[in-house]
This record gives C-alpha cells, structure tokens and sequence, in this order.
C-alpha cells in the first residue's frame, strides 16, 4: 500500500504547483508519513508531472479556444512578384509573435496554371522582414528547380 493517501489537498496542490513555477528545490513529505524522504519525493514528483501535463494542455486548450475566435492573426499573402516567368507571393505564417518563411509560387504547365506553396523553417521577428526573406527564398527555390518546381503539389 502506498505511503500516502492519493488525494492530494487544496493547499498541498497549490504547494506544488508554486514550487514547480518556482523551479526551487525544495522537497515535500507529507507530516505523519513514515515514508522516507526519497519516497515522498518520487510521490510528488509523480503527481507534478501529472499536473503540469494537465497545465500544458489546459494552456493548449485555451489558446485554441481563443485564437479561433479572435482570428488566426496570420498576414494576406503580399501582391504578386514576377520573377522569371513565375509569379510569387509572400505570404509568411505567424507563430507567437514570430513570422515563418513561406508564400506561393505560381506558373503555367501545358497551358494550364499551377500554384504551389512552400514553408521553410527560417522565422523573422518583423513581418516586413519576413515578406523580404520569403521572396527571396522563393527566388532561389525557382533558380534551384525551375519549371519542374510547379509538378510538385508542396515544396
């Protein structure tokens, strides 16, 4: 049988949870226990992670809960830029206040249009710079694979 009860108290969550934000050191026994001090630590720690996982999706939950009611706060993508017979669009992704490389690339195959979109892993904390960057790097994704890029479905 296990040396503690496992109901936790209001105050000794409140404890735990104030101690993990923290990020202190201190160890929690429960008084009246004869559990050994390594005991009570492993007990704690167990239900620590349980409610810092419960913290983390409540957070997730909550954010998109209000970020699809307020908008996804993501940039239109920028007007069209001719660049050897292709045209590109910027349309970069907000990520927490940080904005990802991406945009689109359009042309015609056989007569027939094609628009393709890339996503790079490179972020920029201005939206300007950002716009600039993914330009760029659509213009070295056209120089790289040229016409073959539009056979693509996603670069």
């Amino acid at each position: 049988m296990p040396p503690f009860s496992d109901r936790l108290s209001d105050a000794e969550i409140l404890a735990v949870i104030a101690c993990f934000q923290a990020n202190c050191p201190v160890r929690f026994t429960r008084p009246g226990s004869s559990a050994s001090c390594n005991e009570a630590d492993l007990w704690y720690d167990k239900r620590l992670s349980i409610l810092a996982g419960m913290a983390m999706a409540l957070g997730k939950l909550f954010k998109s809960l209000l970020g699809g009611a307020i908008g996804d706060g993501q940039p239109e993508p920028t007007e069209p830029v001719d660049y050897k017979g292709f045209s590109i669009e910027a349309a970069p992704i907000n990520e927490d206040g940080k904005y990802r490389t991406a945009g689109f690339i359009s042309g015609e195959v056989n007569g027939e249009a094609k628009r393709v979109r890339f996503i790079r892993a490179d972020q920029n904390s201005d939206l300007q710079a950002a716009i600039d960057h993914s330009l760029a790097k659509a213009r070295q994704i056209i120089d790289e694979q040229g016409a073959g890029l539009l056979e693509k479905t996603h670069l």
